[in-house]
């Protein structure tokens, strides 16, 4: 199903749909405050002789209309359990996307280093100017799992976005930040344009609609390691 709770590209490429179930309640009693919560279990991974790779979301916010503004405010925490059940996840290396710390365990496989207990603050608010559709983001990201360096388990997302693309005619404008420490996400899921994890950097993207159902978009990204790559321990990126 598609991504029906509060996201962003620093946690989710836009090219990935989850697997799996889903609760979700908002209170429908007022035009203008409407909280909720969601909840969902996605399979990551399934395994016929081992355990299957799990995310677990739990998120809660509120909707808030008052005139022509729109905010939207959420907390989240997701569980990753058994990433290293996922053998397509360990592959995600630096030259694939991914740029997690892995080890070699004790029986020779290649695992995930730290565990991925994510604390999310997530907010939008949407408004205009001069009628023109004006919307904004915020994310913030924190591994809160055992062991994780305090200089790798932060990610944060800034974005704006100027005009829409419904229909012929439209002409949009968007830019993002992020920063996006080695740890902090799940980096084969995330913007692979981006890069995955251990990035900081810029995206800027045009869009105009020159037909209904024709969108034509060019997009430039300027991206850099957060820090320097740590090879040596890491047995994705030797040689």
């Amino acid at each position: 199903f598609k991504k029906n709770f509060y996201h962003t590209d620093i946690m989710w490429d836009p090219d990935v749909n989850p697997e799996g179930a889903y609760e979700a309640y908002q209170y429908r009693g007022s035009d203008i405050f409407r909280p909720f919560v969601y909840l969902s279990q996605m399979v990551v991974n399934e395994n016929n002789t081992a355990p299957d790779a799990m995310l677990y979301i739990t998120q809660a916010g509120y909707d808030w209309k008052s005139g022509p503004l729109d905010w939207a405010l959420a907390g989240s925490y997701y569980s990753w359990s058994n990433l290293n059940g996922s053998k397509w996840l360990h592959e995600g290396e630096y030259k694939k996307g991914g740029g997690n710390t892995f080890i070699t365990n004790s029986a020779g496989d290649i695992v995930y280093k730290y565990q991925y207990k994510l604390l999310e603050l997530i907010s939008f608010l949407k408004f205009k100017v001069w009628q023109i559709p004006v919307r904004l983001g915020f994310d913030y990201i924190l591994n809160t799992a055992q062991g994780v360096p305090s200089n790798q388990d932060t990610a944060v997302y800034a974005a704006f976005k100027i005009g829409q693309d419904k229909e012929k005619g439209d002409f949009s404008f968007y830019y993002k930040y992020a920063y996006i420490e080695q740890n902090a996400v799940v980096g084969s899921l995330n913007d692979q344009d981006f890069y995955g994890a251990n990035r900081k950097g810029h995206k800027v993207a045009v869009t105009y609609m020159p037909f209904n159902r024709t969108i034509v978009r060019a997009a430039f990204f300027y991206t850099d390691p957060v820090t320097l790559w740590q090879k040596e321990g890491n047995p994705l990126w030797e040689g």
